[in-house]
């Protein structure tokens, strides 16, 4: 596949117990590491109130700026 990698993926998925949240973040690494081996990445599993600095830190992480 050939492209400019200029992209990345963003979601927030709500409503869901520490133990889904957790399965959730697993199971999107496994799937990044076949699809994008070399994709950088950052995850973490916050409350409601901590998504916007966490999206914040995560954007700052990948981007290097």
């Amino acid at each position: 596949m050939a492209g400019k990698k200029d992209h990345c993926v963003v979601c927030v998925i709500t409503d869901l117990t520490s133990n889904q949240a957790n399965s959730i973040l697993g199971e999107v690494g496994k799937i990044k590491n076949v699809i994008a081996p070399f994709g950088r990445a950052t995850a973490a599993v916050t409350t409601c109130e901590g998504v916007g600095s966490l999206l914040q830190k995560g954007v700052k992480m990948i981007s290097g700026k």
